[in-house]
């Protein structure tokens, strides 16, 4: 649960983990992802924007698609 977000979903590959989310606004469904991550995980936020990629609308549909 967090504000701005209606869904969200974890996807752990063996050497991934994609977040999937639906928020008020791509950009409230990016800064909880990134918030959730980064108090889970023990990292700040300035490291996790660094070393994650970040998809909105038709092309995070079609990067999923590629995952899978």
């Amino acid at each position: 649960s967090q504000p701005g977000m209606r869904e969200a979903m974890i996807l752990s590959t063996c050497n991934r983990v994609e977040l999937l989310a639906v928020g008020e606004t791509p950009e409230a469904a990016a800064s909880g992802l990134s918030g959730f991550l980064a108090e889970e995980r023990g990292i700040t936020s300035e490291d996790l924007v660094r070393h994650a990629f970040r998809f909105a609308g038709p092309n995070a549909a079609r990067h999923v698609f590629r995952v899978a």
